[in-house]
């Protein structure tokens, strides 16, 4: 709604402005991702928070202060991108941070790569970098995530050991992650 959205948006600037810091990420993970809890209406309420939080920046901005960043994590995985409206709301943003990591986990019922670059599954770095190029997205606004771990996965059967091997679930957890299936070395 909008009166929730313009609380939530004066309650995020006010913070930005108390620690001084630079502006605002939004992490919305997932709109209109029913497997998460979202509903068709997200879609729309995810590109009008992204317009009012950009005319409340501008609006401020022009009383004085510095222009507060507004950039949003977005999703790589098709199944997320398509519940968003990319060649709405891309002008509104100063960047776009493009969690290119974890298209493929535990969750899988294979194993396959977490953040390929290229993949024929089209769930790839470069098939997500190429949906919101198409989308009208200029290449300046576009920051890629990288992912500094691995996903692990427990085998079907030991003899089968390669990319789209058969998994029963998650692999046992990392020293140094403590979570099944998430692999890392510090």
């Amino acid at each position: 709604k909008q009166a929730t959205r313009a609380t939530f948006i004066k309650s995020a600037m006010n913070f930005a402005r108390k620690y001084n810091l630079d502006g605002i990420d939004i992490d919305w993970e997932y709109p209109a991702n029913e497997d998460q809890g979202g509903r068709p209406v997200d879609t729309q309420s995810f590109t009008l928070l992204l317009k009012e939080f950009r005319e409340a920046i501008d609006k401020e901005a022009g009383n004085g202060k510095s222009k507060l960043l507004l950039t949003i994590a977005a999703p790589a995985g098709p199944w997320n991108i398509k519940n968003i409206e990319i060649s709405k709301f891309y002008k509104y943003l100063d960047w776009i941070n493009l969690m290119t990591y974890d298209l493929h986990g535990s969750w899988d019922s294979v194993t396959g790569p977490h953040t390929a670059l290229y993949a024929t599954d089209g769930i790839s770095v470069d098939d997500a970098v190429t949906a919101y190029l198409n989308a009208g997205v200029p290449s300046t606004k576009i920051m890629l995530g990288m992912a500094h771990y691995g996903r692990g996965w427990t085998l079907k059967s030991s003899s089968d050991h390669e990319m789209g091997s058969n998994a029963t679930g998650a692999s046992k957890s990392g020293t140094c992650t403590g979570e099944n299936g998430y692999l890392s070395k510090y």
